[in-house]
């Protein structure tokens, strides 16, 4: 071979290394790039997140301090409402958590309605009645040998013995197969929180005790015609639909402190949901999280 001949191979050779240098750091690169992508989307997407549950408790402090009373027409009752943010949109669900049976109720009353009507919903909403009777003895034995002392924010914190969760009270009566309980109906909120009787929705009602299709007809159409203002409005409605139904009094509410605030937004193919509880204090209106998860799908 030729010095010529040889100079020439040798440069192919180094061309062809050049290339396969090349074509790695262009791999490389991209693979920086991507990794760049996902980086800023994961943090861009909390930021959006964030910026929805900002304005919901933005609204909710706003009507705290302007409203004594909850029903679903407020402003802060979204649905579906999409926000522009600096970082892009998200979608913004807020539910009233005292729209739901709070399950920790029974331990802070002493009749049999809220147990009965416990009891009749799961049984109603999941075949578990031994979960409704481990709910139902545990809740009396938590009543009798746990006392708690007074506590002015006792509509905002949880006690000792109180359900946290719906997981925890799935959980109770040992049972090897799961039970679901679903969240439209139940809630694990503070001992002392009722229901809304503004918010709350026909199948809960209809669980109450005294609680008849005449009953639930006669009140829709008294929430709908204007929401109800306190507990003297509440009495006086149930005296005159059912007066065997007027211990239910002391379950219902007319305000509440409670929500639940879903947000959404899509970022690169990928859904990024977050689900935020937020607790508004009674005396101030204040609005604090109390959790918030953050899902991503897709």
């Amino acid at each position: 071979m030729t010095d010529r001949g040889f100079v020439l191979v040798n440069v192919l050779l180094l061309v062809a290394a050049l290339s396969v240098v090349a074509v790695g750091l262009l791999q490389l690169t991209t693979r920086a790039t991507q990794r760049l992508g996902v980086a800023q989307t994961a943090a861009q997407a909390p930021l959006i997140l964030d910026a929805g549950v900002a304005f919901a408790r933005q609204l909710l402090e706003e009507d705290g301090a302007s409203n004594e009373v909850d029903h679903r027409d407020e402003s802060w009752a979204l649905t579906n409402f999409v926000a522009d943010t600096e970082n892009g949109p998200v979608r913004i669900n807020v539910t009233d958590l005292e729209s739901r049976m709070n399950l920790n109720r029974p331990l802070a009353f002493d009749g049999a309605a809220i147990q009965t009507a416990v009891t009749d919903l799961i049984a109603g909403t999941a075949d578990a009645p031994d979960l409704a009777a481990a709910l139902i003895a545990r809740t009396l034995r938590m009543r009798s040998d746990q006392p708690q002392a007074p506590n002015r924010d006792a509509d905002i914190t949880h006690q000792v013995g109180d359900f946290t969760n719906l997981a925890a009270v799935t959980a109770i009566d040992g049972g090897e197969d799961a039970v679901t309980l679903p969240e439209d109906v139940f809630a694990t909120l503070p001992r002392d929180r009722g229901i809304n009787v503004n918010t709350a929705s026909d199948r809960v009602f209809s669980a109450l005790p005294g609680v008849t299709p005449e009953v639930l007809t006669a009140l829709n159409a008294a929430r709908r015609a204007a929401p109800l203002e306190d507990a003297a409005a509440i009495s006086a409605l149930l005296q005159q639909m059912a007066p065997e139904a007027n211990e239910l009094a002391s379950l219902l509410e007319t305000r509440s402190h409670w929500f639940e605030v879903e947000t959404a937004t899509e970022l690169d193919g990928l859904t990024y949901i977050g689900r935020t509880i937020l607790a508004r204090k009674p005396s101030t209106g204040d609005v604090r999280v109390h959790l918030h998860v953050i899902e991503v799908e897709g």
